[in-house]
């Protein structure tokens, strides 16, 4: 074997390594959140946290393969946030969202709960999950989820979180609510215009047959 064979043999194992390291080195542990000043349990606060000391981070299943829950100490553990995620009941976690999730978790409704500093959320939202690994045992290796919650299923009480457990995903911004077209606010009008008209027909009905009575 010549020198030069030997010389791009390690030249190739170096850059393999390289390339391994720069992408482990990418896997982060983070937690974000946005929320709206009307949000009970974000109370519009806006923040980020990494795993370090200070600042500890539990993700685990309990050995179920369809549920994650995150506990997380924040600040030396002054700051405590609580999230749980599951599909609807029988169906598997999977990279995907999952819509009108909600703090009961039914055959229809996955699974989302979300608070912190002895504040809870009690209505609707959604979760994404972006990333998800397990371990051998069953365990959580790695997991991504971007969620949404409303306190009270008021959509302007809302909390935007982002959480990265070993994970490489990129966070993201809070996607903007759709916007009704016009053809919507049309439609809309025109309901409103038919429930009047009915009424009134109901209130004239009811008089006539109230002075039918008194006649």
């Amino acid at each position: 074997m010549t020198i030069s064979k030997v010389l791009r043999g390690v030249f190739s194992a170096t850059i393999v390594a390289s390339v391994a390291i720069s992408t482990a080195a990418l896997a982060v542990t983070s937690f974000t959140l946005t929320s709206s000043p009307t949000s009970y349990a974000g109370a519009g606060q806006q923040f980020s946290f990494v795993e370090s000391a200070s600042n500890a981070f539990y993700v685990r299943n309990f050995g179920v393969a369809d549920y994650v829950n995150a506990d997380l100490w924040l600040g030396g553990g002054h700051n405590v946030w609580g999230m749980n995620f599951a599909p609807a009941l029988g169906q598997p976690l999977a990279l995907g969202r999952y819509e009108g999730a909600s703090w009961s978790r039914t055959e229809t409704s996955p699974y989302l709960t979300f608070g912190g500093q002895g504040r809870a959320t009690s209505g609707d939202g959604w979760f994404e999950v972006v990333d998800l690994g397990f371990n051998p045992d069953g365990s959580i290796l790695r997991f991504g989820v971007n969620f949404e919650t409303h306190d009270n299923f008021a959509a302007d009480s809302w909390n935007y979180g982002q959480l990265r457990f070993n994970s490489d995903v990129p966070l993201s911004d809070r996607p903007v609510p759709p916007v009704p077209e016009p053809a919507t606010y049309a439609l809309m009008a025109i309901g409103l215009v038919f429930v009047a008209v009915s009424m009134r027909r109901k209130q004239r009905h009811e008089l006539d047959r109230h002075a039918a009575e008194m006649s």
